[in-house]
Parts: C-alpha cells; sequence; structure tokens
C-alpha cells in the first residue's frame, strides 16, 4: 500500500516523539507527558520540549540534564521540521507553521494542535521563545 500525506505527516510527528522519548530512555527518565513544539515558519524553524512528571510541568533541562545530550535532541528535531516542507512540496500541500504536539507516555495517547498562519512576529519582538514561553504557562496554569 502506497503511503499517503497523511500518513507521512504523521510519520515525521512520530519521529520526533520517538527522538524525545530516546532521549528520554538515555537519561534514564520517565516522564508521564511529552509537550513538544514546532515553529516552521518561512525563514525560521524551531524546535523545544517540556514534560510533565508526577502531575507537575517541568522543563526539558530539568529532566534530561545532560546538556549535550539535550543539545542533539533540540537540533535533530529541528532537522526533522524541514521534513514538513519537504513534504508539502511532494503533495503540493500547506504546512502549519506551528505544531504543537501532545504525547502520553503512559496510554500511547497522541494528539496534535496546528496552526497555518504566522505566529512568530519578530519586528514586533515575539519569537520563538515567547510562544513556546506562553504554552509552558498554559499548561502549568491547566495542570
Amino acid at each position: 500500500m502506497n503511503k499517503v500525506f497523511e500518513d507521512e505527516f504523521m510519520d515525521i510527528q512520530s519521529g520526533i516523539i520517538a527522538l524525545c522519548m530516546e532521549a528520554l530512555d538515555i537519561a534514564n527518565q520517565h516522564v508521564d507527558k511529552v509537550f513538544a513544539y514546532c515553529c516552521n515558519e518561512e525563514h525560521l524553524k524551531s524546535f523545544n520540549v517540556f514534560f510533565e512528571v508526577g502531575g507537575q510541568i517541568v522543563r526539558a533541562e530539568k529532566v534530561i540534564k545532560d546538556d549535550q545530550l539535550g543539545m542533539q535532541l533540540l537540533e535533530m528535531a529541528t532537522k526533522d521540521i524541514c521534513k514538513f516542507d519537504d513534504l508539502g512540496s511532494q503533495y503540493d500541500r500547506p504546512i502549519p507553521k506551528e505544531i504543537k504536539m501532545y504525547f502520553d507516555a503512559n496510554t500511547g495517547r497522541f494528539n496534535a494542535e496546528y496552526k497555518y498562519e504566522q505566529v512568530c512576529f519578530p519586528e514586533e519582538g515575539r519569537d520563538t521563545v515567547d510562544v513556546f514561553e506562553d504554552w509552558i504557562k498554559e499548561m502549568k496554569n491547566k495542570t
């Protein structure tokens, strides 16, 4: 059976979550949830991640304490974001500019939210760090 756009799109997302889980495994850490952020704007590719552990929202550096491992995760996942553009070109389909992925490590349940409009406005002083920090605050308020 040939893969279709949706299958390949999901494969890229799954690969990013798998990178996060592999880093956690290497760090010998268990988390309840993974929150992965992808920014895929025209000239800006960015990835970041945070976790839920025991009902608390925790930044990646508190869980993945090895700086080198943490940087490798960020670099590899950022490279994977470029795959979305290739996929969009291949199928002539729009690609989200922002993807917020939620993965429940205990149940294997995955969910994602997508935005197709620009989310970062450097000329207004709003970049991926601001968007990511807002998401962390939002999730902290929900827990």
